[in-house]
């Protein structure tokens, strides 16, 4: 592919990535009761995600000499968020020692590793865009299915953790307030590290750095750690 060509498309991508996640996050924010209004959240946050990932592993691929994958390479990880965010953070990991500024990586990689929901986000993510976003369809031939792994139910689940130690006694849109504001913080911590990884060189120079400033998202974080690094 033609350079311009190839910074033309990892562009429209990585803008692509952006307003799925922003939309999904809009979605999220605007929800008043736990659960309505799930499908639309889970579909712009798991194809976001996806995107993100997966242009992660094209760019860190190509700073190690490699050329970029192949449609039938990124096919093998489908849609399973929790697989590609595996790897995903693993390439963090491994290459966090060429970042520009070490430091705010590792502070980055740190918030995420020690959120307490973020991970358990991700596997809805991963659940709902590999089978999930079809459950009803699936059921509606194999009755058989078990209701319980059906998206919804896994984020019911997630909202139990999410509000320990909090009154249940409250309004429940006072309670959905509370998860959406706290699992939208934990997803653009977790947007961010690698956004911040793209940017300060983790994945190589120049034009890549660019591309990690357009797949940026605002973070609901302090502003110290949010915007020292800039």
């Amino acid at each position: 592919m033609r350079v311009n060509a190839h910074f033309d498309a990892l562009d429209a991508e990585s803008r692509n990535a952006v307003s799925l996640a922003k939309s999904g996050l809009k979605l999220l924010g605007e929800m008043r009761y736990p659960t309505i209004g799930l499908p639309a959240v889970f579909s712009c946050l798991a194809l976001g995600s996806e995107k993100l990932l997966k242009l992660t592993y094209g760019v860190s691929q190509q700073a190690q000499g490699h050329s970029w994958p192949t449609k039938t390479e990124m096919r093998e990880y489908g849609h399973n968020i929790w697989k590609l965010d595996t790897m995903g953070r693993s390439l963090v990991l491994q290459r966090a020692h060429l970042a520009a500024d070490q430091l705010v990586v590792a502070e980055w990689v740190e918030r995420v590793q020690t959120n307490p929901w973020i991970d358990q986000l991700l596997d809805i993510l991963s659940e709902y865009g590999s089978r999930g976003r079809f459950h009803y369809l699936d059921r509606l031939a194999n009755p058989s299915i078990d209701p319980k792994s059906e998206p919804s139910e896994q984020w019911k689940r997630l909202a139990v953790e999410v509000l320990k130690g909090d009154d249940h006694s409250e309004h429940s849109e006072v309670l959905t307030r509370k998860i959406t504001e706290r699992l939208d913080e934990a997803f653009r911590d977790w947007w961010t590290m690698y956004t911040r990884a793209w940017v300060f060189g983790v994945f190589g120079g120049g034009t890549t750095r660019n591309h990690g400033y357009t797949l940026e998202i605002n973070s609901r974080t302090s502003p110290g750690l949010a915007h020292h690094d800039r």
